[in-house]
């Protein structure tokens, strides 16, 4: 095949950004087709938020997975019994969405070395070596899985200042490890850096695309630095090349 006849595989997206950068209520604005595994709870802000796309979020479908106890994690072992029921529809090719959301990393992240702490009987204790190995590995198993799904994913995650004298303040993805800072970006296609700007009405919320000396992005469908997010996920995807697809006749919950 020449270049221009490839099949485009759905875009694999990473939102990074602080705490109100408006990460969540963006990628709820894919709407009808979007399966939504809230991790958090932190939806309340797209629930409540009265603009353009108020009917477009009240169309997701929602999945909460919360850690209720956290001297027993549940977290990581519901979300991984969910994709492995994506992945079977995937297979059948009965998936009935265009979009999966993770909402959000962190969470995902903290139940899989508290996963591995009670595995070992070691609940309040410090980690080895290999036990933080055996977390790191569960979290990117559950990207790779994510990532052989043919529809658009997108993974929510925070991110935390660093400083520095080399390189002075730098925002960087808040994640156990100091490997899986750069691994996990690099599972995706696009890494977006969600910034605001200004207040009250005068309040803007962007997706910036490039990087710089403050953080890391990337994309590889070329989305214009400084999109602005007021244009909603679906609009976005449609300017790096993804084209809607038609939703299985009939929804098949993975509840």
């Amino acid at each position: 095949m020449k270049l221009a006849e490839i099949e485009l595989a759905d875009p694999k997206i990473i939102l990074l950004g602080q705490f109100g950068t408006g990460k969540t209520c963006l990628a709820s604005t894919l709407g009808e087709g979007c399966l939504y595994l809230d991790l958090d709870g932190g939806l309340r802000a797209s629930a409540t938020l009265k603009d353009q796309f108020q009917a477009m979020r009240a169309k997701i479908e929602v999945v909460q997975i919360l850690e209720r106890d956290p001297r027993s994690p549940t977290v990581l072992l519901k979300v991984k019994e969910q994709v492995s029921k994506l992945l079977d529809l995937s297979v059948k090719g009965t998936l009935p969405w265009k979009y999966i959301v993770i909402d959000g990393y962190t969470n995902l992240a903290e139940s899989a070395i508290r996963w591995v702490q009670k595995a070992n009987g070691l609940i309040g204790k410090p980690l080895q070596i290999q036990h933080w190995g055996m977390a790191f590995m569960e979290i990117e198993e559950v990207l790779q899985q994510l990532r052989a799904i043919p529809i658009v994913f997108v993974l929510i995650a925070h991110t935390h200042r660093e400083v520095s004298d080399d390189e002075g303040v730098k925002y960087e993805i808040l994640t156990p490890g100091q490997k899986l800072k750069d691994k996990v970006p690099g599972y995706f296609d696009e890494a977006w850096m969600m910034k605001v700007t200004g207040s009250g009405t005068a309040r803007r919320y962007a997706v910036m695309t490039q990087s710089t000396g403050m953080y890391n992005a990337k994309t590889r469908g070329q989305l214009a630095d400084n999109t602005d997010a007021n244009k909603g996920m679906v609009e976005i995807l449609r300017s790096i090349g993804w084209h809607d697809k038609a939703l299985a006749p009939v929804a098949t919950s993975v509840k």
